[in-house]
């Protein structure tokens, strides 16, 4: 069994896979959720700064 639906609002794609008795879900970013990744990986890059100055002060 497969499906693939698509929430007309924020355009996001979720598909569903089922085999046998596993069943896997997975998302897709429209292209306007896309439009995030510069700031996820701003605070991704802040993030690991900040986990070397609390390194240092342990």
């Amino acid at each position: 069994m497969t499906e693939i639906t698509a929430n007309p609002i924020n355009e996001c794609k979720r598909s569903i896979m089922a085999v046998n008795d596993a069943m896997t879900v997975t998302y897709e970013l429209s292209k306007y959720g896309e439009s995030i990744g510069p700031m996820v990986t701003i605070l991704a890059e802040w993030g690991e700064e900040h986990r070397k100055t609390i390194s240092y002060k342990a």
